[in-house]
């Protein structure tokens, strides 16, 4: 999941609509008036502040669809999964393991 948060994160910082005009317009001028730089820089911040925030909400959306809709549907839920860990009680399992009584 970590992967397809940074892959929207890449595909939100790179949007061709945006980017190719603005290195149009950059290669195009030899140097840049102060105004045209403080914009171009807002517009290429917010590109990456919006991937960003996208990759966070379907991060979330993923969380809440996977953790309360899909797993009780499969009949799983998140307290008896727990209950299950701590019923397995790995520490004791590798202390007896290495002949060490826990």
């Amino acid at each position: 999941m970590l992967t397809l948060v940074k892959n929207l994160v890449i595909g939100g910082i790179r949007v061709p609509r945006v980017s190719s005009p603005l290195l149009r317009f950059i290669a195009d001028k030899v140097s840049l008036f102060k105004w045209d730089r403080h914009w171009i820089a807002t517009v290429l911040t917010t590109q990456v502040a919006t991937g960003t925030a996208l990759g966070i909400a379907v991060q979330v959306f993923l969380v809440w669809v996977i953790i309360g809709h899909v797993m009780p549907f499969f009949g799983l839920e998140l307290l008896d999964m727990a209950r299950g860990v701590t019923d397995f009680n790995l520490p004791a399992r590798v202390g007896h393991l290495f002949g060490v009584g826990l």
